[in-house]
């Protein structure tokens, strides 16, 4: 049999596939996923149910968690799935909820497994049941019970205090699969407030022999006066099946109902109560966390509980602590949990505090006192905890005068800052600076001389001052000459070669002194005369030969300068004399 060759543009469709399989596993593989599971309550009846809600987000090849578990201590009473799709940041990330109706094989302490997700697992979930509740006559009278939907409404006192805070409870009871849609209302009381607690919560109980669904809506209600108070009934409209339920396209028959008013007993503030009024049935505080002993400059943590039983956390005074100069406490957001247990409101708030200590010693920190009503009872009553009374060792770093040293204690008596070093470091500090100022100082100095002789090896040589003449410096060729040359003067800038004093002689000898060059020029009559000067000044600017200058120079005034005029001027008494007077 001859083997089937596959065309090209198969095998580039098949390395596709591959490419886009590899992608999809390792894009799978990267995302772990996070499993969370809770309970909707974690108390109820052996003839209630509760609600699981598992709550997956990121998929994994593992699939959905293994419920069988569940059927050891628990029947599963109805179920749903929801699924949702998001992308964040440029991935797709899918997002499962699963929701599970359960009702308890037993009664005591039962626990939901961990379930496995993945690599993920969630916690045991621990659910307390209790006997199996009989309705009262009240809640579901015979009319009632035999109805395929009845309401039903209750509170947990019908003898409250004014702004007691009184839960108030409403529960629509259907059969399964009887109810299409509806709408369920409350109406206020007049003389009191009335607020929704959370969302609905549903549920399913037995009833006789039937199973009915529970959508069950909490209040808070709070009498604003004394007297009597009349809560009016809750009010459901919808649509059920009917006989044929909707086999043919029924639309469904039309349902209405109402619970029953209850009636309510508003007794007044008690004279002496104590203020701020707090009626409650139960408060409760607790250290969740303390410490037993403290360091002066490190800070610990302290931790306070506060349980009530009939009110909201917004109704509960804040938890404070209190501390004398020796500390400062810096208090955490309080943490609120507000919760409806058995038809009344439960309320928990935990506060976190930080407690630095500044100094050695013995701390006492104030723990807080509440004063509230106890309206069961009828009698005022006080919350409060123990002082925390801590001993404070030494710390590390000083914060006050008394845990720091010495040495930190004169520094501020003297005023001297604290950062400024001490003893012997003072001294070596000064020193450093000094010599750290000296050497700076040097090679300023050091800097400016080698500049002086870099400028002075680059400018042109400048004529010496003659030993006898009346002027302090010599100027070069072009600036005013104020003294007389003498003979001698002459002579020795002939001797020396030098074209500064050479010029500095001629400027002298004419009367009145010449100011420059450029003036003894114009005053020589002779023009071999002019251009050794002409010689000399260049000389003088590095631009000629100096030893031609001079040579030139001693040749042209060999007897002596010749002014315009002609010689023997009057006034030129101090010519100079003949270089060689035998001549």
């Amino acid at each position: 049999m001859r083997a089937r060759r596959c065309h090209p543009a198969h095998r580039v469709s098949l390395a596709c596939m591959r490419l886009l399989l590899c992608i999809a596993l390792s894009w799978t593989a990267s995302v772990q996923a996070q499993v969370r599971a809770w309970l909707d309550r974690d108390r109820i009846a052996l003839d209630e149910t509760t609600e699981l809600v598992v709550e997956i987000d990121g998929m994994t090849a593992d699939g959905l968690p293994d419920m069988s578990t569940l059927s050891q201590d628990f029947r599963i009473v109805d179920q749903g799935i929801a699924q949702q799709v998001d992308l964040v940041n440029g991935r797709m990330n899918l997002r499962i909820n699963m929701r599970m109706r359960l009702q308890p094989r037993r009664e005591g302490v039962l626990e939901v497994p961990i379930l496995r997700v993945g690599g993920a697992y969630t916690q045991p979930l621990r659910l307390v049941v209790g006997p199996p509740k009989t309705p009262a006559p009240s809640v579901s009278p015979p009319a009632a019970r035999s109805q395929p939907i009845f309401l039903e409404s209750k509170v947990d006192t019908d003898a409250p205090y004014v702004q007691q805070t009184v839960g108030y409870t409403v529960r629509l009871y259907y059969e399964a699969g009887s109810l299409i849609d509806g709408r369920l209302d409350q109406d206020a009381p007049e003389g009191a407030s009335l607020q929704q607690l959370g969302e609905d919560v549903q549920r399913t109980v037995n009833v006789g022999d039937r199973f009915f669904k529970i959508i069950e809506r909490r209040y808070l209600l709070i009498p604003e006066r004394p007297g009597p108070l009349t809560v009016p009934p809750a009010r459901f409209m919808g649509r059920n099946l009917g006989l044929f339920g909707d086999a043919f396209g029924s639309p469904g028959l039309d349902v209405r109902t109402r619970s029953q008013p209850v009636a309510l007993r508003v007794k007044p503030i008690p004279p002496g109560a104590p203020q701020p009024w707090l009626p409650l049935r139960e408060l409760s505080l607790r250290y969740l966390d303390a410490p037993r002993s403290l360091r002066a400059g490190e800070s610990a943590t302290v931790t306070l509980e506060l349980h009530a039983d009939g009110a909201n956390t917004g109704q509960l005074p804040a938890l404070e602590l209190r501390a004398g100069d020796g500390a400062r406490i810096f208090p955490d957001q309080a943490q609120r949990n507000d919760r409806f247990l058995e038809g009344r409101p439960l309320a928990t708030v935990t506060r976190r505090f930080a407690l630095l200590p500044s100094r050695a010693g013995t701390l006492r920190v104030s723990a807080p006192r509440i004063a509230w009503w106890d309206a069961k009872a009828g009698v005022a009553r006080v919350a409060s905890l123990p002082d925390l009374v801590l001993p404070v060792a030494p710390g590390t770093t000083a914060a006050t005068d008394e845990s720091a040293p010495a040495e930190a204690r004169a520094a501020r008596a003297s005023g001297r800052p604290a950062w400024l070093p001490r003893g012997g470091w003072l001294v070596a500090t000064a020193v450093l600076v000094l010599l750290w100022i000296a050497t700076i100082g040097w090679a300023w100095r050091l800097l400016m001389r080698h500049r002086a002789q870099r400028d002075a090896a680059t400018a042109p040589p400048q004529a010496a001052a003659p030993p006898n003449a009346r002027a302090t410096t010599l100027a070069a060729p072009g600036t005013a000459i104020g003294a007389k040359a003498s003979a001698a003067d002459w002579a020795q800038a002939l001797a020396d070669g030098d074209p500064a004093r050479l010029l500095h002689a001629l400027c002298a000898v004419a009367t009145p002194p010449a100011a420059d060059a450029d003036a003894l020029v114009e005053r020589l009559a002779d023009p071999v005369q002019r251009d050794a000067i002409g010689m000399l000044q260049r000389a003088c600017w590095g631009e000629g030969d100096r030893a031609a200058a001079v040579s030139a120079a001693r040749a042209a005034f060999v007897d002596g300068p010749r002014w315009r005029g002609g010689p023997g001027r009057a006034g030129d008494a101090d010519a100079l004399p003949p270089l060689y007077p035998g001549r």
